[in-house]
C-alpha cells in the first residue's frame, strides 16, 4: 500500500504516466463514487491509448463501481486498446471471481510495476 495514500479518504482520480492513462483508484468505491468513476474512465478512453487500472490501494469496490469498470473494458476494447492493471488486492480479486470474472477482468495482469508503466511496442 502506498504510504501517502489514506484508504479511509476513498477517490477516484486520471493521472498520466509515460503518456498513457492510468484510473487510480483507493479505498471503497461504491455508488457514492460511481460518477466520479465513470467520468475518469470515459476520459481516459478517450485518449486513445491503453488503459491501466492503479488499485493496489484499492480496498472494496460494489457493483456500481464494475458495472462502470466493465464499460471502460468494452470502450477500450471497442477502440482496439487494452485494459491493463497489476494484480488487484485479494479481497477484490475475490469478488472479480464471485461476479465472474474468475480470470480477471483486465486483458493482462503484469508484474508488479508493469502495468502501471508505458506498454512495450513489441
Amino acid at each position: 500500500m502506498n504510504p501517502s495514500l489514506d484508504p479511509s479518504e476513498p477517490r477516484v482520480r486520471l493521472e498520466s504516466r509515460d503518456g498513457h492513462a492510468v484510473v487510480v483508484l483507493v479505498g471503497e468505491i461504491g455508488i457514492a463514487l460511481a460518477g466520479e468513476l465513470r467520468s475518469a474512465c470515459v476520459e481516459a478512453s478517450d485518449l486513445a491509448t491503453d488503459v491501466a487500472l492503479d488499485w493496489r490501494d484499492l480496498a472494496h469496490l460494489d457493483a456500481s463501481a464494475l458495472q462502470v469498470l466493465i464499460a471502460l473494458r468494452e470502450r477500450v476494447h471497442e477502440q482496439g486498446h487494452r485494459l491493463r492493471a497489476e494484480p488487484p488486492p485479494a479481497r477484490v480479486a475475490d469478488l472479480l471471481a464471485l461476479a465472474g470474472f474468475r480470470d480477471g477482468l483486465v486483458d493482462r495482469q503484469a508484474a508488479s510495476g508493469e502495468a502501471l508503466a508505458a506498454p512495450s511496442t513489441a
